[in-house]
């Protein structure tokens, strides 16, 4: 672990993300591997922080803390789609269900990937709020958005 983590402050971008993939795979749960994708997430590189979201998405259900779901929810207005679809997923997978109004603001994103993204988080989630948005978008023209709002996947 603390090869990865001297890693992840490289000077090279492929070598942080690379890092940070390998924190995600054994370590995530260690808050010193948790805080280097975390910061992550505010890489000058689009491709740290879209893997960062990833990582951090798949700590698990009710494995995220505030600091994780504010960062994440941070990435949903990203310059980078790559990015904001990524965070979009990790907050489902987590079912951080104190990023729902976020989630429902992303769905106005100009990404049809980030809202069906946020969309499909929503579906998974068990929250009053989501469940009345989702329930807008089941008989939606694209077959992508309603797939996502029938409980398709994240």
């Amino acid at each position: 672990m603390e090869l990865l983590l001297e890693k992840s402050k490289s000077t090279d971008p492929t070598i942080r993300r690379e890092a940070i993939r390998g924190l995600s795979l054994g370590f995530a749960s260690k808050d010193r591997a948790r805080s280097a994708m975390v910061t992550g997430l505010a890489d000058e590189d689009f491709s740290v922080r879209a893997t960062s979201a990833f990582a951090l998405g798949n700590l698990g259900k009710g494995k995220a803390d505030k600091q994780v779901v504010d960062a994440l929810v941070k990435r949903l207005s990203d310059d980078y789609t790559s990015v904001r679809v990524e965070a979009a997923a990790a907050i489902g997978r987590l079912e951080a269900t104190g990023a729902v109004t976020s989630l429902i603001t992303a769905l106005e994103d100009d990404s049809r990937d980030v809202r069906r993204a946020a969309l499909a988080s929503l579906a998974g989630m068990d929250h009053p709020n989501a469940k009345a948005e989702v329930a807008k978008w089941k008989d939606h023209p694209d077959w992508r958005l309603r797939e996502a709002a029938r409980g398709g996947k994240r």
